[in-house]
């Protein structure tokens, strides 16, 4: 048991590693104004748009933005508190999230990724990362790894974590699609969003914090 969990740990380090150094690159490319090949692809989706596909994709940029993700992460957090009763897991869920909020706030302050020109909505600030994807990929991570350990139904917990990874997706695309992201911004805030929420996963299952919940149930015992 003990040596499956070093492996799942092992596993979780290389792998966070990987994406951070994956965004640290594409970070420092674009600080160094980097013309990205893949970029190309914000052209030959704005060749192809038509009406009935901007408002498509309009909703699913809707369900990625700020507003909606923190409304629908507060009402996570007051469910995990009250309704399940884990304020642990509550607390944590609502620290993580705010941590990727913040960090995409930084971010972009430190980068100033202009965005593109081809923009078909209004959107203000920096581009790089992309917020939308940050945001979506910590709120839809996080509720799969609640699905995954709460619920024993193995096809439902698959077909939840296809429809949320759809999700992620179609949110980013969505955002190349309108315009107002590069590629590399998505790929980048997936990246980072990977790395931030695989750490705050790592601390969470540390024995480090559940030292007390041990006590606790050592106690009742």
């Amino acid at each position: 048991m003990q040596k499956s969990v070093n492996k799942k740990l092992i596993v979780s380090i290389i792998l966070t590693s990987l994406a951070l150094l994956g965004f640290l690159a594409f970070m420092i490319l674009v600080l160094c104004d980097y013309s990205f090949k893949i970029d190309n692809f914000n052209v030959v989706v704005a060749n192809n748009r038509n009406s009935f596909w901007n408002g498509f994709f309009e909703i699913f940029t809707h369900i990625g933005s700020f507003y909606t993700l923190a409304i629908l992460a507060f009402i996570a957090v007051i469910l995990l508190w009250f309704v399940k009763k884990d304020k642990r897991m509550s607390v944590f869920y609502a620290v993580c999230f705010a941590v990727v909020c913040i960090s995409n706030y930084v971010i972009k302050i430190i980068v100033r990724r202009a965005r593109p020109d081809l923009m078909i909505i209004s959107e203000t600030g920096y581009s790089f990362p992309s917020g939308h994807s940050m945001m979506s990929f910590a709120f839809f991570m996080l509720l799969i790894h609640f699905v995954w350990i709460t619920l024993k139904n193995k096809p439902l917990k698959i077909s939840l974590t296809i429809i949320f990874s759809v999700l992620i997706e179609m949110i980013g695309f969505s955002r190349i699609y309108l315009g107002v992201h590069y590629l590399t911004d998505i790929i980048a805030g997936w990246l980072i969003t990977f790395v931030l929420v695989g750490l705050c996963l790592m601390m969470y299952n540390s024995k480090l914090f559940r030292k007390k919940d041990g006590i606790k149930s050592e106690e009742s015992n």
